[in-house]
């Protein structure tokens, strides 16, 4: 089953830090309980379009997005963000 199947139209797949990213997804929604992205954590998920980070995320690993090409937006509902490196996407 495809995650976009699993998901449903307009619907977001939901990532709570213990399961990998299917290569296919399209819109994710991080767990609230979610307060690190690791590295690479959804690298060459060239299929992703939206993410929607969570109040609680306070750090983004390295590379998390790298080689993400069809990402379009990112909303991000929290205080600043503890980045690793200057490829990951993070708040100044």
């Amino acid at each position: 089953m495809e995650a976009a199947d699993e998901a449903g139209e307009g619907q977001h797949w939901i990532y709570t830090g213990d399961n990998e990213v299917p290569h296919d997804v399209t819109h994710v929604r991080l767990s609230d309980d979610v307060t690190v992205l690791r590295f690479r954590t959804f690298q060459r998920r060239e299929r992703l379009v939206a993410v929607e980070l969570n109040e609680g995320l306070v750090e983004v690993g390295p590379l998390a997005f790298n080689d993400c090409t069809s990402l379009e937006s990112v909303r991000i509902r929290t205080d600043p963000i503890i980045c690793e490196d200057h490829r990951s996407l993070c708040l100044s």
